[in-house]
């Protein structure tokens, strides 16, 4: 259990060490508009201009996404 809850603590550390990166090159730039969230700690949503990116890591959660779309 310990080392499942470090896992958790190095991955939020990794996504809070991520939105800081992303936050900072948006104020270093600007040309480049970029904002980035997480949800449910599974789904990364980047909208860069007029386009919108989904990274989703959780393969179970993409699939129920794409089955959602599809409906």
């Amino acid at each position: 259990l310990s080392s499942h809850v470090l896992s958790v603590k190095s991955i939020r550390e990794i996504i809070d060490f991520s939105i800081l990166f992303l936050m900072s090159f948006k104020l270093s730039s600007h040309v480049l508009s970029i904002y980035t969230d997480y949800l449910l700690d599974d789904i990364k949503i980047m909208i860069h201009c007029s386009h919108v990116t989904l990274t989703v890591r959780n393969t179970q959660l993409m699939m129920n996404i794409v089955k959602t779309l599809r409906s």
